[in-house]
């Protein structure tokens, strides 16, 4: 979940767009994800930390992210989820100095070093054991970028470096690039591009000279 999603759930409910969660506005919030109407009121006061009556969007932001899974999956949808869960592996890989590959490693079984789905599940549900399986499928398909259905390691390595939050202010969102067609390419299909240390997948249905295309930190 980033701060981004939070901001937009917050301004969807902001009827008024004062800037704030009054009662009735955060009332609705609350019973889309399964609280009781009779709970609301108690709710409110505990989310509303500086009593005045309004939930501004620093207590809102507290509250959200020490909700548990389901409920943010109920307020923000599944990929949202799934980015976070991402951002949550690879931030905690950083910290402790642990390349994603070794990550990788220890999970993929296969000779053909590829992670199924199953296997990319094992990984996600040791960090957090209670996934729904929507989050899950939207997590692989996060990583399998040429759709495969199978999960090599520079997929893996993209999608979490991607997703990885001290990287996130420093990739540029656009760039443009030479790519270079493979032999046997259709049209249609996955294409790899790398500029400097980043690397992306994409797919056009034009051949053109120069891309313009979003980043996946990836080690060249």
């Amino acid at each position: 979940m980033s701060m981004d999603d939070a901001l937009a759930l917050f301004q969807r409910f902001d009827v008024n767009g004062n800037g704030t969660l009054g009662f009735d506005e955060l009332r609705e919030l609350l019973l889309i994800i399964g609280v009781p109407a009779a709970d609301v009121p108690r709710l409110f006061g505990v989310i509303d930390t500086n009593s005045d009556g309004n939930i501004d969007f620093e207590e809102f932001i507290r509250w959200m992210y020490a909700q548990p899974v389901d409920a943010k999956e109920k307020m923000l949808g599944s990929t949202a989820v799934a980015k976070q869960l991402l951002r949550e592996i690879a931030d905690s890989l950083i910290a402790k100095n642990i390349p994603p590959e070794h990550l990788f490693a220890s999970a993929s079984v296969r000779s053909d070093g590829l992670l199924s789905r199953d296997e990319l599940s094992r990984i996600l549900l040791a960090y957090l054991p209670d996934l729904s399986p929507t989050v899950l499928s939207e997590a692989f398909h996060l990583c399998d970028w040429d759709h495969s259905g199978w999960i090599n390691i520079e997929e893996f390595v993209s999608a979490l470096r991607r997703e990885a939050s001290g990287l996130q202010e420093l990739t540029p969102s656009t760039a443009d690039v030479s790519v270079t067609v493979p032999a046997g390419w259709r049209y249609g299909m996955q294409l790899p591009a790398a500029w400097h240390s980043y690397t992306s997948f994409f797919a056009i249905s034009l051949i053109k000279r120069s891309l313009a295309f979003p980043f996946l930190p990836h080690e060249g």
